[in-house]
């Protein structure tokens, strides 16, 4: 009985293992054939998606038109309540990039690459605590203006990311980069002290 157990248990895994080699072989032959996230994407655009990438939490966000992706860039970026509905944080590990791509390519060719300084997030919670203010906004709100409407509900807050956090985009069928030349994301603590004071008064 306990050789027949073994048997099953050595089979199951052997075939675990083959069906894991098979979806990692899948996903770079997609990720190098169809969409140009690989290992073997230009040094450009790894470089343009990856610098820097200890100091700055680094996001997406899809647009299908490239007119778009350009007013994201002088304008800024739009968003309703939540940052997080339409841009999503990527990491270093390609698996989970290219589960991120595969989710999100059909609303659009063009990829906006966004970069938060990654020390505003631990200087959030110093100043919170030194403000003595309990669930303030996430650092992305924080950092968002609040825009205005005649039609202003107040339940849908309408933000906008200034375009200094809009490192630029790429379309990522043409390999097309296009950085932007009002990326100047570097804040200091104070920067960010004033930007809640502001917040607090209105």
């Amino acid at each position: 009985m306990a050789y027949i157990e073994t048997f099953i248990l050595g089979f199951i895994s052997y075939q675990l293992f083959r069906i894991y080699e098979a979806i990692k072989s899948k996903n770079k032959l997609y990720k190098i054939k169809t969409h140009h996230f690989s290992y073997d994407m230009t040094d450009d655009i790894a470089n343009f998606i990856h610098e820097d990438h200890f100091r700055f939490r680094t996001y997406f966000h899809y647009t299908p038109k490239e007119s778009n992706a350009e007013k994201i860039c002088s304008q800024g970026f739009k968003y309703i309540n939540s940052f997080y509905k339409t841009a999503e944080e990527i990491d270093n590990d390609w698996t989970y990039d290219a589960f991120l791509h595969y989710r999100q390519r059909y609303f659009g060719d063009f990829i906006m690459v966004i970069k938060i300084p990654k020390e505003c997030t631990k200087w959030r919670e110093e100043l919170i605590k030194e403000i003595g203010i309990k669930n303030w906004p996430p650092t992305e709100n924080i950092l968002s203006d609040i825009l205005i409407t005649k039609d202003d509900d107040l339940n849908h807050l309408n933000y906008i990311l200034p375009c200094r956090f809009v490192k630029g985009f790429f379309n990522y069928k043409t390999g097309q980069l296009f950085q932007n030349p009002h990326f100047d994301p570097h804040l200091t603590k104070n920067d960010l002290r004033e930007k809640i004071k502001r917040l607090t008064l209105n």
